[in-house]
């Protein structure tokens, strides 16, 4: 028995002494969120324009018998809803809360507007259609600095994509009737800001402003009843546009 005792002691000592060499096992540590892969995604929300600007360059209206017309008049065009898709990927150097990316999107946004040119004392019926649409899309680098860990704040510049289309037509009783479409696709720089949230390890969501410059100018033309051809310069309208969104990050 006092064998036997003395085994069991020095068993279970040994085995104490075991267990405290060891180590002890605690949570795996955390991994921090990177925004380093590759979205894709998809957002909504609505765009807003309103400076086109239409510029007699040869004296229409005088022709037509409204010589205090001015030359140059603006339009407003009606809000249109936004939605499309886009495609992006960040570069986050480790250690570093700088994020660097390049994003692409495209989607659907129309924009239209129309106005009667103005004339002191009288209401001519010259008018312009305005519209821009119903389709656009826009490349852009992205620059951005990361708060706790799962918030991105960016901004982002580059060069937009967009279908400006015009037409100012004239009618009777005016002496001289006309129409006068013409179209160009424009490609004017773009700027914006936003904040980007992290929700899981593969989703994310985020609200952008996007600003779109106005874009190069383009004629409309076209030859009156009286055999002499007419134009204008149309200038498009710059455009600002908010959306949320939500992408998922596949790589």
């Amino acid at each position: 028995m006092v064998f036997a005792g003395a085994a069991l002691a020095g068993v279970a000592a040994g085995g104490t002494a075991r267990a405290a060499d060891m180590p002890l096992k605690g949570p795996a540590p955390h991994a921090p969120y990177s925004w380093t892969g590759c979205y894709t995604g998809f957002y909504f929300g609505f765009a807003n324009a309103n400076d086109p600007l239409t510029t007699d360059l040869n004296g229409y209206a005088a022709a037509a018998g409204y010589s205090l017309a001015p030359s140059s008049w603006g339009i407003s065009q009606s809000p249109s809803v936004l939605a499309g898709g886009d495609l992006s990927c960040n570069w986050q150097p480790v250690g570093s809360q700088f994020v660097f990316g390049i994003e692409a999107e495209g989607g659907y946004m129309d924009l239209t507007g129309i106005r009667q040119q103005p004339a002191p004392g009288a209401l001519t019926t010259i008018k312009v259609d305005s519209r821009l649409g119903p389709g656009y899309g826009d490349f852009a680098g992205r620059f951005g600095w990361v708060a706790w860990e799962r918030v991105l704040f960016y901004g982002k510049a580059g060069v937009g994509v967009i279908k400006s289309f015009s037409q100012l037509t004239d009618s009777p009783p005016d002496t001289s009737y006309i129409i006068a479409p013409g179209s160009k696709l424009i490609t004017p720089l773009v700027a914006g800001a936003g904040i980007e949230y992290a929700m899981t390890d593969r989703w994310t969501g985020r609200f952008e402003y996007l600003w779109f410059d106005h874009g190069a100018s383009y004629l409309t033309c076209g030859i009156a009843s009286n055999d002499i051809n007419y134009c204008w310069s149309q200038r498009p309208s710059t455009i600002s546009s908010w959306k949320f969104g939500a992408s998922y990050k596949f790589w």
